[in-house]
């Protein structure tokens, strides 16, 4: 008959040897691992190091070859000292500070309010200009701006035509009789980068002589205006 030998149980010294070898492959796996992770902050490094070089390498052509000379840096990068909006009347920017105007009207009276605030005055191309400022970051801006001037000869309709090709139609208008020979409106709109432009005119007819239209224009950043009357509420509560 065929002998059946019966599996023998594993020996201890081979249950060792099956755990030493099940822990070396762990170690060298775990080696791998960790090679692989150091790598990838070295390449991150090497990244950013180009990208520096290119940056340092762009920033000497521009000195040597005298490109973006007639780039304004100060303006790009140093942008509390640009006007704060587009809007302009007589050639004055809502935002701008006393002296930026005095360069443009060498003719402004600047006085000191009671406030901490200042008014200025001038006149320009038959028009009395007058512009408030409030001090914001150490700076003063003019938050307000209004123009008063009398036509002779030009209707309501003719000025306000003029007004609503830069800014629409108005939002708001309101009229009313003001003495037996005048009228008198109000128009209100509202340009774009938060300005709310105010006009009121008076009409004068009077039999015999030319018709007269006196026009005053009141432009406000609301923005400024908004940060004038947030500080005198401080200034109130200390």
């Amino acid at each position: 008959m065929p002998i059946t030998r019966t599996p023998q149980a594993p020996t201890d010294e081979k249950r060792r040897h099956d755990r030493r070898a099940r822990t070396d492959r762990r170690i060298r796996t775990d080696r791998r691992a960790g090679r692989s992770q150091q790598r990838g902050p070295g390449i991150g490094t090497l990244f950013v190091m180009c990208v520096l070089g290119m940056m340092a390498l762009g920033l000497f052509v521009l000195f040597e070859t005298n490109v973006g000379q007639s780039i304004d840096w100060k303006k790009m990068f140093f942008s509390k000292d640009q006007d704060t909006t587009s809007f302009k009347m007589g050639g004055v920017n809502l935002g701008m500070s006393g002296d930026a105007v005095r360069q443009l009207h060498s003719n402004i009276n600047l006085e000191t309010l009671a406030t901490g605030e200042s008014i200025g005055s001038f006149r320009f191309e038959g028009a009395n200009y007058t512009l408030w400022f409030v001090k914001v970051d150490g700076r003063d801006k003019a938050y307000r701006m209004r123009s008063d001037q009398a036509f002779i000869g030009r209707s309501e309709i003719e000025i306000l035509d003029g007004i609503g090709d830069k800014h629409g139609k108005p939002g708001t208008s309101e009229c009313t009789k003001a003495g037996t020979d005048a009228r008198k409106c109000h128009f209100q709109w509202w340009p774009s980068g938060g300005i709310a432009l105010n006009v009121i005119t008076t009409e004068k007819t009077k039999p015999g002589k030319r018709q007269r239209t006196e026009v005053t224009m009141i432009a406000t950043d609301t923005y400024l205006d908004g940060k004038r009357i947030r500080l005198r509420k401080v200034l109130k509560t200390q």
